[in-house]
């Protein structure tokens, strides 16, 4: 613990000829002598605490393991965003840093043409005939009522008629929230939640979709945004 490792991980490092360590989450070890790489995914806690102050939410803050990144020899970042948050709120020098990107697997992600596998899809979730997507989790960070708001003033303006919603996502206290907003907007009867869904059956929900719709607060990165781009 004191070298900030988890247990196995530590048995490892004592008795394993190690060239180089790579934290992908947790703390990173203190190790003499053992190069350390660190990936950081995003500064969520940080970047989160820094809008609650500016709204003049005095809450504490509880920091990412980001903190702790000057333990690292080098760093990877998924985004260049997160890159900018480190060194931002911890001053760690940008040339330490690498960016690599995250990918999807495009042997999965890809545009459907199977027509029989679509139109099953299109029953067993009884989808609407056109629809925004969303895909979860249920966070708030993730604003899928936003989503739910632009549609609903959509239909208003007779801009959007006949286009429902899918919601993608574990039902959780969040997802029963949206539930209730999409029945006060009026959308109810065109709005599907469907609970968790098999990986396999993502890319027949995005190829369906009218549009696909993120309105995140905040992410270091989503993958979500490449499975419906290479969905097409």
């Amino acid at each position: 613990e004191n070298a900030g490792l988890p247990a196995i991980d530590l048995l490892f490092a004592r008795w394993a000829d190690l060239s180089v360590y790579h934290c992908l989450g947790g703390v990173p070890p203190h190790i003499r002598g053992l190069p350390i790489i660190m990936t950081v995914y995003d500064l969520m806690p940080e970047v989160f605490h820094e809008r609650a102050l500016a709204r003049g939410d005095k809450s504490p803050l509880s920091p990412s393991t980001a903190r702790f990144a000057d333990r690292a020899d080098r760093i990877i970042t998924i985004s260049a965003a997160t890159r900018d948050d480190l060194v931002r709120f911890y001053r760690v020098d940008p040339r330490k840093i690498d960016v690599i990107h995250l990918g999807v697997d495009h042997s999965l992600f890809k545009p459907a043409r199977d027509t029989p596998a679509l139109l099953d899809c299109r029953q067993r979730y009884d989808l609407p005939d056109k629809y925004l997507l969303f895909v979860g989790p249920f966070e708030r960070r993730r604003n899928a009522e936003a989503g739910l708001e632009a549609l609903a003033a959509l239909r208003r303006e007779g801009l959007a008629s006949g286009c429902g919603a899918v919601l993608v996502g574990l039902k959780n206290e969040y997802g029963r929230k949206l539930e209730a907003l999409a029945r006060s907007l009026g959308l109810a009867k065109d709005t599907v939640f469907t609970g968790f869904v098999p990986r396999e059956d993502l890319p027949l929900l995005y190829g369906q979709a009218l549009a696909f719709v993120h309105p995140e607060h905040y992410d270091g990165f989503s993958l979500q945004l490449l499975e419906a781009m290479a969905c097409g």
